[in-house]
Parts: C-alpha cells; structure tokens; sequence
C-alpha cells in the first residue's frame, strides 16, 4: 500500500488517487492500532500537494488523530490546520469543519485541557450540523470531558444521545465508548458488579467487530473493577501512547496487587515520564496517584508525598476533582506515616482483601489506625476532610486501590477554606504543594554534576530553564526520543519522580 500511494503521489495526475488509497486504508490500520502506518501513508500524500476538497480535508484530519498518538497529544495539532482550507472548499464545508472541530476537541481531552475540549465539543452540537457521525462524537467526546471532571449525572444523561437507537455501521465504536464511559460512572458511584457487567459486555461487542482499540479500553476498565486477569494482552510497544498509558498503569496496578510494590514503582514512573512527553495529561495524573500508591507500599513516605503532592497540582489544572481527592487521600496517609514509634520497614505488608473481588491490597502499616498523637495528625485529617468533600459533592465514594491501606487515613477534619463549591482552592492547591518538594534533594543537588553524564547534564539544565522536551531536543540537536531516555535515566539516577523535583535540584544547585 505504501508503495502504491508513493507512486500514485509521484504523479501530479494521479495525487488524487494516491489520496483516495490512503484514506482508504486508514479504517483497518487504526482499529488494529497502527497509527504510525496511517501516518506514513497520509504524509506521502499530504506532500504531494493539495488534495481533493472532501477526501483532503479527511486525510489531513485522519493524520492529526495518528501523529497525536505516535508524536505527542499537540503534534496532531498543524495536521487539522491543514484540513481547514480543503473543509471550506468541500460541498459540504460545515459538516467537515465540525468534524475537523471534533478531532481538535479529542486532542484537548487527552492533554487534559478539559475545558477548551468542553468548548469544541459544544459548539459542534449547538452548531446545527446534521451530521449523525460528527453529532454523536462530539456528544461522546463532551461526555468523557464530564466523566473526567466528576461530574456524573451530567455525563450519564449524555450517554443517550450516543447509545440510544441503532447507530450506522461507522458510528458503532462511538456507542461501545460511550458503555465504557458508563462503565466508570458505576465504578466511580460505587456499583461495582453494574461496572463490571458493562466493561465485560463492550469488551465482547468491540471484539465481534474487531474493534481492537475499544477492546483493549474495555478490558482495561474490567481488570480494574474486578481484578480479573487480562484477556487482551498486546505487545505494550506495539500500541499508541494514548492506549499504551492506560493499558500499562493497569499492569503497574496489578504488579502492586501481587505485592511488588518497587517493581510497580518502576513502571508506574516510567509512565509518568512517557505521559509528560505525549502531554497525555490524564495518564500522567492517574500515573503519579500508582506511583505514590507504590512508594507508600514500599515504605518510602517523602517520595510518595512528593507524587501525590504532583498528582494534586496536575489534576487541579485540568481539572480532575475525583483524582484530586484520590491524591489527597495519598497526601493524609503519607503524611502521618507508620506513627512515631513504629519501625520503617518495607517488608512488613500486612493483606487486606479488595472488597469486590478478595484480590490482595498491599499496605505497609502495622499500626492499624493512625497515631492520634501524631504531630501531623490535624493537617493529614484535614487532607481527608477535603478528600471526602469533593467526593460527596460529585456523588463519588472512594475506591480500592492496590496497594493502598485505607486504615492509614485519620479521621477526617474539616476541610476549612481548602474546597469550595466542589473543587480545591488555591489554598487547598497551595497547602498540598508545600509536601511537593519531599526530602533528600540537597543531597542530590550537590552531586549532580558526579551523578549524571554529560549529556544528562546538559538535558537537566535545560530542564532547570523551563524549557519542554520537544525544545530540548531543537535545541540539543537530539531526537525527542532520546530526551526522553535521558530523563527516565536522570530520575532513575537522583531518585526522583517528577520535573518539577528536577527543576527545583538545577536551581539549587545554581
């Protein structure tokens, strides 16, 4: 195929064909998740110059959905700027520039900038188009932006906008989304066996029409509800990042489950550093709430206070209310730890049963409830008061995690000036980032320069001037690939877990 649309492309009268083989592709290559195969094929006929109004205008959006998965959320970004001029001159320029406006709301949605994606997605269906396909995406589009800010309802009474009636054969993937998405609803609401039922059920639909990628986030969503193995299990580096993040943080959950917690560390922060380059905003925030998950299994408190501290300030800014409170909660047993006269072992794990499925959590308490005298005592219950607000005002309740032991939290204080109509204040912002910073950085700040190699260095400086990845990599004259490598080595190295901690070293260390 590449080779035929190479040839068509080569020829400035047969372009259009060459268009018209890739955009015929595109359907099989991206349901097997194979992006970076559409890729190819849309950019040979991208550079071979405009294309014709209506298939041009898809071909260019089709290649922002797959360089948004193979090169980071944004790179898809220019691609949908060139469908705009062929969208105006097709027959049907609003349909294609509402589609267009849909695919740039998904990119905002995965970069976890929720409300320029809430803003895409509602001018699509106030605009009028009558276009069933563009119409239910960005219905199903507005629904995840819903899910993922805690409001339920509103995302649940979506739902019949895309589920409702039998959908055309292209539009069936939407439907099976919008049951996963209702799916984490009954999860989140606490209705465990109905979020089973539903991951399982869409799970099977997506397989009978090989929509492979919806599988695997239904088999996700499964594993998770219910501890279940896995039924799908794909090569991770074969997938996109946007599904390899999410499939991979289950694995970190289930390696915690088992009572591995450093080895679910590990993963778990190699996923943070993969999100931070993808810009996948989400999988980043639910990633560093494992990460902290792990560390407190491992006995490692300040490292886990500084990943939920992290998990607080990302998920704020999206902003993700019910993962805030999933990090504050983090924040409140890391807080107070084992208890002043408890010994800081990471060998004690004492076993308590996930109550939906009797799979093993992991926790490394051995004092059971917390230490009333605990000097932190006040400031940690006050973490779990605000915890427990944002859930209660979203009609949320806290769920299992893998390793993580809910006998930690203390009681719960008020939460004070730190929530305000659903959602943590500066304040509350503020009080979580004072635990960002964590413990031991001046002493990786002073042997930064015998730690790191040269080129690690030079990435870290970098990094202390504030600068991206992607401008890194201009400015290095690396790939961004190779950044990206440098900074898993360079947190490996200084045993850290964030930018933001490598950051605060370079300014310490001048």
């Amino acid at each position: 195929m590449y080779a035929a649309v190479r040839a068509a492309c080569a020829r400035p009268d047969l372009a259009g064909l060459g268009y018209h083989l890739a955009n015929r592709a595109f359907s099989a290559l991206y349901v097997a998740m194979k992006p970076r195969e559409a890729l190819a094929l849309f950019e040979l006929a991208l550079d071979s110059g405009p294309g014709p109004s209506q298939i041009g205008a898809q071909v260019a959006r089709r290649a922002g959905i797959c360089a948004s998965e193979v090169r980071g959320t944004f790179e898809g970004l220019r691609f949908l700027d060139l469908a705009e001029e062929p969208a105006r001159r097709a027959s049907d320029p609003d349909v294609q520039l509402a589609r267009t406006a849909s695919i740039r709301a998904e990119v905002y949605l995965d970069a976890g900038q929720l409300e320029r994606a809430r803003a895409e997605a509602a001018s699509i269906l106030e605009s009028g188009v009558q276009d069933s396909y563009v119409l239910r995406q960005a219905a199903r589009t507005l629904m995840d932006v819903e899910v993922s800010e805690g409001n339920l309802d509103a995302a649940q009474s979506l739902s019949a906008r895309i589920v409702d009636g039998p959908p055309p054969a292209e539009e069936r993937w939407l439907a099976i989304a919008a049951r996963i998405l209702c799916g984490q609803i009954a999860w989140e609401e606490g209705r465990e066996l109905e979020a089973a039922a539903i991951a399982r059920g869409a799970r099977e639909e997506a397989l009978g029409l090989a929509e492979d990628r919806i599988a695997l986030l239904a088999d996700v969503l499964h594993r998770r509800v219910t501890g279940a193995p896995a039924v799908l299990e794909p090569q991770p580096e074969s997938l996109p990042w946007a599904i390899r993040l999410g499939y991979q943080l289950q694995h970190a959950r289930d390696i915690l489950a088992s009572g591995e917690p450093m080895r679910a560390a590990g993963l778990a922060a190699d996923i943070v550093v993969l999100a931070d380059s993808a810009r996948l905003e989400r999988d980043g925030v639910e990633a560093r709430i494992v990460l902290g998950d792990a560390l407190l299994a491992a006995g490692d408190d300040a490292q886990a206070r500084t990943s939920y501290a992290a998990a607080v300030r990302h998920a704020s800014a999206c902003p993700m209310p019910l993962r805030v409170a999933d990090a504050l909660d983090g924040l409140a047993a890391a807080l107070i730890g084992r208890g002043p006269d408890t010994p800081r072992t990471a060998t004690s794990h004492p076993n308590t049963a996930h109550p939906s499925t009797g799979r093993t959590n992991t926790g490394h308490s051995n004092t059971g409830q917390p230490n009333p005298g605990h000097p932190n005592i006040g400031r940690a219950g006050r973490f779990t008061g605000a915890a427990n607000a944002l859930r209660a005002h979203l009609g949320a309740v806290r769920r299992p995690r893998p390793g993580f032991d809910e006998s930690r939290l203390p009681p719960p204080r008020s939460a004070g000036s730190w929530v305000a109509a659903g959602a943590l204040t500066e304040s509350g912002i503020k009080e979580a980032g004072r635990l960002e910073d964590g413990t031991g950085e001046e002493a990786a700040a002073s042997g930064l320069a015998a730690t790191l190699t040269k080129a690690q260095l030079a990435v870290a400086e970098l990094v202390g001037r504030g600068l991206t990845s992607k401008e890194i990599a201009e400015t290095l004259f690396l790939s961004p690939r190779t950044v990206d490598n440098h900074l898993f080595q360079i947190y490996r190295r200084l045993d850290i877990t964030s930018r933001a901690k490598l950051a605060a070293l370079m300014a310490d260390a001048g």
